[in-house]
Parts: structure tokens; sequence; C-alpha cells
């Protein structure tokens, strides 16, 4: 594996190409260290990337990921900001920020991004996860409910880690049944669409 991948270049058009190539194998190599849950590792690739090609939406995204992954909420939603206004339909972009919003608590700007997320890429599952659990705990029980059954049956993988989610946000005790019975019918197989308040 490469461990060092460039020094000092400067800033001529002959080192363009060079840099936007670096730029994208320290991006790349940050995926590989952030799948291999070395976070701290990828994020400094990311830094390393967007410090040799500043124009890369990847790498800010890529490091927003990263850094909410490490509680770095703040610090999610300026390289996620980053990368859509380099790309403004980067839905990716839109899904992190809406996460890191949700996560600061930041509601209603959460659901704008996660909207856009789910318009630029409606068979993601994890927008509807956190729309549906911002309307959960707002009381609309219903809509709540309906993104997290879309979410399963865009991957039904997800149920163990909506489960936990579940069980952790605050949400008045009439919601709180119609989570229960909700996941009741989802644990046994059974979606229940008619659980309400």
């Amino acid at each position: 594996m490469v461990t060092d991948l460039g020094g000092r270049l400067s800033n001529g058009p002959e080192e363009s190409g060079l840099r936007k190539f670096l730029a994208a194998t320290y991006n790349n190599r940050g995926s590989l260290l952030k799948e291999e849950a070395k976070f701290e590792e990828a994020l400094a690739d990311y830094t390393r990337a967007i410090e040799l090609d500043s124009l890369l939406p990847e790498a800010h995204e890529n490091r927003a990921v990263v850094r909410n992954t490490l509680g770095d909420t703040d610090g999610a939603i300026a390289d996620s900001t980053r990368a859509l206004q380099m790309e403004p339909n980067f839905a990716a972009a839109y899904r992190t920020r809406g996460f890191a919003l949700f996560e600061k608590g930041q509601f209603d700007a959460a659901v704008i991004d996660l909207n856009r997320a789910i318009d630029l890429q409606p068979d993601s599952a994890q927008p509807y996860v956190s729309r549906g659990l911002i309307r959960l705990m707002r009381g609309d029980c219903e809509e709540g409910l309906k993104d997290l059954e879309h979410a399963l049956e865009l991957n039904a993988r997800l149920g163990p880690a909506i489960r936990s989610r579940l069980a952790t946000i605050i949400v008045t005790p009439e919601t709180r049944v119609s989570i229960d019975q909700w996941s009741e019918g989802r644990l046994n197989g059974r979606p229940n669409h008619d659980a309400g308040p």
C-alpha cells in the first residue's frame, strides 16, 4: 500500500493533473479506511484530498460522514454544505447534512435536507429513517411509521438499527404505544400500517 502519496507540489498548471490524481487517491484510500472503521485515519486522508483539490465534492462529503461518525456535527454540516455548493444535486450530501442537523435537534432544517435527498435518490432508505424518527418525535405517528416502513421495504437489513433508534427517542406515551405495536408487528413479520396515536 502506498503510505506517502505526495510531498510538496507547486500550484502551476503542470501540477494540476497530478494534484487531482493524488486527491482522488487520498479520497479513495480514505473510503477504504472508513470501511475498516479507521475513522481518524480516514479523516486525515479526506483532509489531505481536500488540501490537494478543494473542488472535489466527494472528499468533502466523505469527510462529513466521518466527522458525523466521530461526533463533529458542526464539521459534518460545514463539509456537506461545501459539497452542495459545488454539486447542488448531491443526494448523499443532503442526506449527511440532514442527519447531522437531526443529531443537533434542528429538525426543521433536517427535514428540508432529508426531503431533498429523497427527491434526488428515492431508493435510499436512510433519509426515510431519519425523517420518520423526526415525525414520530413531533407526534406525527402515521407519517413517521410510513417512512420507517418504506425504509424497511428498501432495505430490510435496517430493522435492528431502526428498533434501536426507536427505543431511544423521546415521544409521547400515545406515540410510544403506536411505535411498540408497529415494532411488534414488524418483529412477527406482519407490517402494521394501522398503528396510530
